[in-house]
């Protein structure tokens, strides 16, 4: 038969476990606070959830992410917060699948009464297919499942388990390898993810000795990543065991505070510095495309050195790029180039595939990935029979409209007046059917107007200083004796309207 619980007065003092001596440690370990207290605080204080609200716990096995789950599942049985949660694991397939993590995950949820999903990726296939390290491929790998299993399982919020100490190491790191004002907020409560999506870091208030004297009192376990405690592994690891511990013994015991200080501080300035940087970036950006920006090199580099900075920045973020690997070494090059002499064409490959290119008056910031030909290449796309008169659609969305009217060189002088770019008059007597439009190709040859005689289109672009994103773009109208018009940038000599003509032709592009 089990003995009995000791009782009265000196067997409480024995009894650790008893709730009350448990919930006496948990405000001692957290500074007066338990960790579910501090995690509701910070919480609120942030808006990070609302009553009810359904949130995917991003789970890895680790002391961090398990309080986090624990955590928040505490709190969801508040009458006032009851939110919804879902734990979801992914193996990342850089090591032979023996199923146990997923187990150990299964099994807590069911004790936390959490449903569970898990999948299992690919990082080193990703990582391959994309060019990049299988630690950048593994943030895109793990955020995509994020994502997906938000959207399946109607949940608005992912959270994952960045604590305190997260927070002190990212700000130092920052620091050392180089970084702006708002590079030290270091990790942020939330951010939007698109759509209804928000990541959120509920644990952001707990330090990680906080989060395991936690689960210690709860007797729930956790599995431990034997490279967190290899200062050799990587630069985080170093300052987490090397440089930190330094600081605190030499220099100031309370350098965490310190340091995450100094991230608040610096992140309540984050709504003016991002207002900042939009705006400079405004003021230099020439155009926009999906996966490529153009901006005034000239503008740029008479900004200034802070403006221009978060311009650069601003325009990094945009294209998606991998800022955690971006440092204002990076954005120092950038500025450079865009500061240098404007003569020949200059490039700079930053981290995750992106390429700065200076082109003339121009600095080009593409993916190299999203371009499927050389940069000096033409593209030799399909010829788009054009209606005459009529609308017709071209590839890319736009569309040319072509139409006809009795006219001379009186009529080219009003026109002239209000020329638009993407307008263009000729005389309609010199067109010889069909009408054509199509991308450069190599050999392309014309005679500009006012030119004296053929040139070869590559020689043209050269002449007239047009980048090479704007060549690769550029329609081509033709007829059956070749180009008529090289859109938006010059008509061809043949085609122009002179004092014998009696008929025009007004072609238009609408982008």
């Amino acid at each position: 038969m089990p003995q009995a619980r000791p009782t009265g007065r000196q067997g409480s003092k024995r009894d650790l476990g008893h709730p009350t001596r448990r919930l006496a440690r948990a405000r001692k370990a957290a500074g007066g606070k338990t960790v579910s207290q501090r995690m509701a605080e910070f919480i609120d204080r942030h808006r990070l959830l609302e009553a009810g609200q359904g949130v995917l716990v991003a789970i890895s096995g680790g002391s961090d992410s398990v309080a986090l789950l624990a955590g928040l599942a505490e709190l969801a049985t508040h009458p006032q917060r009851r939110y919804r949660l879902i734990a979801a694991h992914l193996n990342h397939g850089l090591v032979e699948d023996v199923g146990e993590d997923a187990e150990f995950i299964a099994t807590l949820a069911r004790r936390l009464k959490v449903p569970c999903i898990c999948e299992r990726g690919d990082v080193p296939a990703a990582a391959a297919a994309a060019g990049i390290g299988h630690e950048e491929a593994g943030r895109q790998v793990r955020y995509d499942f994020l994502r997906r299993a938000a959207i399946a399982h109607g949940c608005t919020a992912i959270a994952t388990g960045h604590q305190l100490d997260d927070q002190v190491e990212t700000v130092l790191h920052r620091i050392l390898r180089g970084t702006g004002l708002e590079g030290l907020a270091g990790i942020r409560p939330s951010r939007d993810l698109g759509g209804r999506l928000r990541l959120i870091r509920p644990l952001l208030a707990v330090t990680r000795q906080q989060a395991q004297e936690y689960l210690r009192r709860r007797r729930i376990r956790w599995k431990t990543d034997p490279t967190n405690d290899d200062p050799t592994y990587n630069t985080r690891n170093q300052i987490r065991h090397e440089l930190l511990p330094l600081l605190r013994t030499g220099y100031n015991a309370r350098v965490d505070e310190a340091l995450a200080r100094l991230a608040e501080l610096a992140a309540a300035f984050g709504p003016q510095v991002s207002a900042l940087g939009e705006k400079a970036l405004a003021d230099v950006l020439l155009e926009r495309g999906e996966r490529e920006l153009t901006l005034s090199a000239p503008l740029l580099a008479a900004l200034g050195a802070y403006p221009a900075s978060l311009a650069v920045r601003t325009a990094l973020r945009l294209l998606e790029s991998p800022m955690q690997e971006m440092g204002q070494e990076q954005v120092e090059q950038v500025l450079a180039l865009a500061a240098a002499p404007a003569r020949g064409r200059r490039r700079l490959d930053l981290p995750g595939g992106l390429r700065v290119c200076r082109q003339y008056d121009q600095l080009i910031l593409t993916h190299v990935a999203a371009t499927t030909s050389p940069a000096c290449a033409p593209l030799d796309g399909q010829e788009v029979p054009l209606a005459q008169p009529g609308r017709s659609c071209l590839p890319d969305g736009s569309s040319v409209y072509i139409e006809f009217r009795d006219g001379g060189l009186a009529e080219l002088r009003k026109f002239a007046a209000g020329k638009d770019a993407f307008v263009e008059m000729m005389d309609a007597d010199q067109l010889e059917e069909p009408l054509i439009a199509r991308h450069w190709r190599a050999g392309d040859q014309f005679r500009p107007l006012g030119a004296a005689g053929r040139q070869k289109l590559s020689d043209f672009f050269i002449s007239a200083k047009i980048p090479q994103p704007q060549r690769r773009r550029a329609w081509l109208l033709c007829d059956r004796r070749g180009l008529i018009w090289l859109a938006p940038h010059r008509l061809c000599h043949r085609v122009r309207v002179t004092k014998a003509t009696r008929r025009l032709a007004i072609i238009r592009i609408d982008q």
